[in-house]
């Protein structure tokens, strides 16, 4: 079940009530829907895509190890190791999202 279809599960399960009418609950479903929708779409804006690979960075030995010297923040890496983090970050956010890496 991917993220559309578990949303409507959950909105027809926990946002409609008998005592409110069927435009009320209509509007209240379409609002957790969109809002869900928002949701998954702000994780592929480039902002979240930048905080996921600094944090995945920062996780990851291996920059350290390899230069004691070299920069240890995340503004002082190289270009092309910065897009290979974006790439691996792009690729955990497509999985959790239901989708093709």
């Amino acid at each position: 079940m991917n993220w559309d279809e578990k949303t409507e599960d959950h909105a027809s399960a926990h946002h409609t009530y008998e005592h409110r009418g069927y435009r009320e609950n209509k509007r209240f479903h379409k609002m957790f829907v969109k809002g869900a929708e928002w949701q998954r779409d702000q994780l592929r804006t480039d902002e979240a895509v930048e905080l996921a690979a600094e944090a995945i960075w920062s996780t990851d030995p291996a920059p350290a190890l390899e230069s004691f010297d070299g920069p240890d923040t995340w503004d002082g890496q190289e270009p092309e190791m910065k897009n290979d983090y974006r790439k691996a970050a792009r690729t955990v956010i497509s999985v959790l999202l239901g989708e093709e890496p």
